[in-house]
């Protein structure tokens, strides 16, 4: 498959950290899977006020390079996107997520080439859409590892720095908690160690 539902109005256990989605996000990025299974927003609606449900409270937001049918697809082909939860009041959004390292940096659905021993650097900053604080507690995973989180107010920025001695290939991904039933997940960055290229 080339997407799955990774929020929705129910519980998973497919997303958390180390779990499957994770085993195959490594698998990609070690070249043993051909596609890396990217994260959307599925909605299960059937009609107007069943069960609480409208079609503004789960999302896919993508980062187009064009506002078109075919920007649209590319993007969702690139997986430059994350899944949400909210409501019609307000939702979380991903203002940043970056990997750096060596004058390099990747975004969502990206691979970086990190050169050999440089330190990677993670930035990331979640808000709400309608600009007030609620409180919120943000995930960096690594390969399946919590390797940061910080719990506070929106707007609420993180940043992680780890020595240039990661694995042959990592992969990087932010989970957002809210209020219930608000949260975020987002597609990941790949980094892999490299002499050249980006």
């Amino acid at each position: 498959y080339t997407g799955f539902g990774g929020v929705y109005e129910d519980t998973t256990t497919f997303t958390d950290p180390g779990g499957g989605w994770d085993r195959r996000l490594q698998e990609f990025a070690l070249g043993r899977r051909s596609t890396p299974g990217w994260a959307v927003g599925e909605a299960g609606f059937h009609f107007e006020g069943q069960a609480g449900k409208s079609l503004v409270n789960v999302l896919t937001v993508l980062w187009v390079r064009e506002r078109t049918v075919a920007g649209v697809t590319e993007a969702l082909r690139a997986g430059r996107g994350v899944a949400v939860q909210g409501t019609g009041a307000y939702r979380l959004g991903l203002d940043r997520f970056e990997v750096s390292a060596g004058g390099r940096a990747a975004g969502i659905g990206e691979t970086l080439v990190a050169p050999p021993g440089a330190p990677v650097l993670v930035r990331t900053a979640v808000a709400a859409s309608d600009g007030l604080a609620h409180p919120v507690e943000v995930l960096l995973v690594r390969s399946g590892e919590v390797v940061a989180r910080r719990a506070g107010p929106t707007p609420l920025a993180l940043e992680y720095r780890e020595g240039g001695l990661g694995g042959a290939a990592d992969v990087y991904r932010v989970q957002v908690r809210g209020e219930t039933p608000h949260r975020l997940l987002s597609n990941p960055i790949f980094v892999r160690r490299g002499g050249t290229g980006a």
